[in-house]
């Protein structure tokens, strides 16, 4: 391996644990989100909805806020490469960043489908639902 190689290396494992360290922080705040609303949801239950009603709300919920946050991710990751690039050019290392909007937006992709099965724990956890319980504890 030449020098550049290696430090490819050493950045592509460091992007790869960042997304890891990402799908993990975003499962953390499903699950956290859904314990927070068990009250809400109790009410919810109890006076107007159903339990697949409220399984579809969450399951969109979770979709709208995927499909947000990869149109943002989308721009963002494009706009941090070419900084990246400018800024390895600038240090002196020449050094091309080979990249393809695809491989972005796959990427983004691959995160927002593991979002949205993560969001699929609390939205199971739903049939189990014990609404007297969830009013009286919270």
């Amino acid at each position: 391996y030449s020098e550049n190689e290696e430090m490819l290396a050493i950045v592509n494992f460091m992007m790869l644990i960042a997304m890891g360290l990402a799908v993990i922080c975003i499962a953390s705040n499903q699950v956290i989100s859904f314990y927070q609303r068990k009250r809400e949801l109790a009410v919810l239950y109890s006076t107007s909805m159903g339990i697949g009603q409220l399984m579809r709300m969450l399951f969109y919920e979770t979709l709208l806020s995927v499909v947000l946050s990869a149109l943002f991710a989308v721009f963002g990751v494009i706009l941090s490469i070419q900084i990246v690039e400018n800024l390895i050019t600038l240090l002196g290392i020449d050094i091309y960043v080979n990249w393809t909007l695809s491989s972005v937006i796959a990427g983004v992709l691959a995160i927002g489908m593991l979002v949205v099965i993560t969001s699929l724990l609390p939205i199971g956890k739903l049939k189990k639902f014990d609404v007297i319980k969830a009013i009286k504890y919270e």
